[in-house]
């Protein structure tokens, strides 16, 4: 029984600490889907191609095109050539 009320305690944590990020986020204008984008770009250390972003974001491409559109236009990221391929921005 101990188990079990140490995992509900661990599982509320988590759940709290969830609300408070998604609450500050909000606080400072940002959604959730525009939050992950942002801490997927921060773990890459040279940018990342937006097929790439939204697979490992759990979304579509279109969907990522239009977070990074939002986040551009708010001046959060910037969209780069990528040395290896002119056709793909990063």
């Amino acid at each position: 029984m101990a188990a079990v009320n140490s995992i509900l305690q661990v599982e509320n944590l988590t759940k709290s600490f969830g609300d408070l990020v998604l609450f500050e986020n909000i606080s400072f204008g940002l959604s959730e889907g525009r939050f992950i984008v942002l801490f997927l770009l921060d773990s890459v250390p040279r940018g990342v191609a937006p097929n790439k972003l939204a697979e490992q974001a759990g979304v579509t491409p279109a969907t990522m095109t239009g977070l990074i559109d939002g986040l551009e236009r708010d001046n959060l990221v910037n969209r780069q050539a990528d040395p290896d391929d002119r056709r793909r921005p990063r």
